[in-house]
C-alpha cells in the first residue's frame, strides 16, 4: 500500500489482469468439461476411447503453452 493507504495504479492493473486470467481459465475449463460430456455421452457422440481424448487435450494444451512461452506471453 502507498502512503495514503491506496494501491498503486500499476498494482491494480496487475491484480485485475490476474483476475481476468483466472476467469478465462475457469471458463475454458468449464467448456472442456461440457465438451467431454458431449463427446463421451453414449446418446450423443459416443467416443469409445476416453484415454485418447485426454491425450488430445494434453497435446493441444502443451502446444498452446509451448507457443505462448516461445512468443513471450
Amino acid at each position: 500500500m502507498g502512503k495514503g493507504g491506496s494501491l498503486n495504479e500499476s498494482v491494480v492493473k496487475k491484480i485485475m489482469l490476474s483476475y481476468a486470467y483466472v476467469g478465462i481459465w475457469i471458463f475454458l475449463s468449464f467448456t472442456v468439461i461440457v465438451y467431454n460430456k458431449y463427446i463421451l455421452d453414449k446418446k450423443m457422440f459416443n467416443w469409445p476411447f476416453p484415454i485418447s481424448l485426454t491425450m488430445i487435450h494434453m497435446i493441444f494444451c502443451s502446444s498452446i503453452d509451448f507457443f505462448s512461452v516461445l512468443l513471450g506471453y
